[in-house]
């Protein structure tokens, strides 16, 4: 029993380190609002955008009330030739603080990776339970003949040995038919 709730317990705690790690690296920038790019050409043209920060094809929109969505755009495509193809003009692209950024690199290197880590660490995880299992029942195999009897505390100061006698155990089915074999 102490076995299946460690065991768990070790589950259990690799499972919150991994989900622990992996929204240390998520980004804020998800839970907002996506929006679509026409929708995007519509709000820059009304002058309702005040920053677009570019991240790979990820495009994150701050609003003149400081409120924030996101939208994406065509991967290989340039935000500014995007924006001229759909009609806006160079005076209301410049009126917006554009940034372009590259991923960051740990973050970069988690989502290239985590596909491939998660999975192997679940294996490694379960084949290294199934070792101690195994190794555990080995050691089981070989110690049928030993004893599991426990050793007897003597008894305190002032106090009488409990003597057992024939009489304890005379009527013990099972130590009569023990005997009966050995005889």
């Amino acid at each position: 029993m102490r076995n299946i709730v460690k065991n768990f317990l070790v589950f259990f705690l690799v499972f919150l380190v991994i989900a622990g790690f992996l929204s240390a690296f998520s980004d804020p920038w998800e839970k907002v609002e996506e929006v679509g790019f026409a929708e995007v050409v519509s709000l820059i043209k009304e002058g309702e955008i005040k920053s677009i920060d570019v991240e790979g094809s990820d495009l994150y929109l701050v609003y003149t009330d400081d409120s924030k969505k996101m939208s994406r755009k065509e991967e290989g495509e340039s935000l500014a030739g995007l924006l001229a193809f759909y009609g806006v003009t160079d005076e209301q692209i410049q009126v917006i603080d554009i940034e372009s950024k590259k991923p960051s690199g740990s973050q970069a290197w988690i989502s290239a990776l985590a596909p491939f880590l998660i999975p192997l660490l679940f294996i490694g995880f379960f084949i290294w339970f199934m070792m101690r299992q195994v190794q555990g029942a080995n050691n089981r195999a070989m110690m049928f003949g030993n004893s599991t009897a426990k050793e007897e505390k003597p008894p305190k100061e002032g106090e009488k040995k409990k003597q057992t006698t024939f009489n304890d155990v005379a009527g013990s089915i099972e130590a009569k038919r023990e005997l009966e074999e050995v005889v």
